[in-house]
């Protein structure tokens, strides 16, 4: 005895940037859904970062302006997180305009390089400026550890555009992205927890 009634089934539209007819077997294989997915999951986790980052300085802060140490590890927590925001959408963008893989991993990591430099050449002017009171709130012990994060992700994502010394992967500009939020992260957790002596 068969069903009374058979569930239709439905074809879901195909998207411009998840088309595997253009773009080859990886495509097809849901790859580049997996990878979108991956992104705005980081945008959003990024910009829940960012949104808890200004309760935390209306309800934390006292009478006056903030001290510079708080200014530096709200800039540099607002600075990373809205980088990766913005960052998690740039490989969506180029999707949707015709750049397909490798070239599109590419073009991210050199955006991401782009947006790299200039943002830790204005932290360390703002951390040389401001030392004594940074350094109260700054793990010292960790400086050497994030600087050699900071060069490796620079080297990997400088291979990553060139396409030298492996073939350009998502995995990659992953990474990179990884490193920007587990930063702001760390930002996050240290203003709740690690204050300044001076206020």
């Amino acid at each position: 005895m068969g069903f009374l009634f058979e569930i239709p089934r439905c074809r879901i539209p195909p998207v411009p940037w998840f088309d595997g007819a253009r773009h080859g077997e990886a495509w097809r294989r849901g790859g580049r859904l997996e990878a979108a997915d991956t992104l705005l999951t980081l945008s959003e986790v990024s910009l829940g970062l960012a949104g808890f980052a200004g309760i935390v300085v209306v309800f934390g802060r006292g009478r006056g302006e903030l001290a510079p140490a708080d200014s530096f590890r709200l800039l540099a927590l607002v600075g990373c997180s809205l980088g990766t925001l913005f960052l998690s959408l740039i490989p969506i963008a180029l999707g949707f305009v015709g750049v397909s893989e490798p070239a599109l991993w590419q073009w991210s990591s050199a955006i991401l390089i782009a947006v790299l430099v200039p943002g830790h050449l204005f932290a360390l002017s703002r951390m040389r400026r401001d030392a004594a009171e940074i350094i109260e709130v700054l793990p010292v012990y960790l400086l050497p550890f994030g600087a050699l994060l900071f060069l490796a992700n620079l080297a990997a994502q400088a291979c990553n555009a060139l396409g030298v010394g492996w073939s350009p992967s998502f995995g990659v500009y992953l990474f990179g992205l990884l490193l920007y939020l587990l930063f702001a992260a760390i930002q996050f957790a240290r203003m709740l927890f690690v204050r300044p002596r001076v206020s």
